[in-house]
């Protein structure tokens, strides 16, 4: 059989959002088309793959940044884990690794919340203080 290519969703996205690099994406006349292999992709959160994904990149463009900063910091960071994702001899804590004193000196919300913690991280890269707050990652991913 040839080759079978499905396409798993198009959505409409504003001309001005761009789609993150290391998400099988291809862009087509205004339209973001999500290729997964050979099986279609369902989900409510549209051309995105989960809802952390849709969360990353939402508080990427909201700040300014690219998408692929945030994703690859949040891999290097915990693997994409928040929940139950301690570091630092349990100090540090979720998806970005918040210890609670920089969390609390930083951020609004609860360290303990994905969506606080990725809102609070886009903030911080926008106001430059990725490379003090992320140093080993911030090397790796730069």
């Amino acid at each position: 059989m040839g080759l079978l290519l499905l396409i798993a969703f198009l959505v409409w996205l504003p001309s001005e959002v761009k789609a993150p690099s290391n998400l099988p994406f291809q862009e087509l006349e205004g339209r973001l088309i999500l290729i997964q292999g050979n099986s279609l992709v369902r989900s409510h959160s549209g051309a995105l793959q989960n809802d952390l994904e849709r969360q990353l990149w939402e508080v990427a463009d909201k700040n300014g940044l690219e998408y692929d900063l945030l994703y690859n910091l949040a891999m290097c960071e915990s693997g994409l884990i928040h929940e139950n994702r301690w570091g630092d001899k349990g100090l540090s804590y979720g998806l970005f690794q918040f210890k609670q004193r920089t969390f609390d000196d930083y951020c609004e919300g609860d360290r303990e919340n994905m969506e606080d913690q990725i809102e609070c991280a886009g903030q911080m890269i926008a106001q430059g203080l990725g490379e003090k707050h992320w140093k080993k990652c911030w090397i790796l991913i730069k």
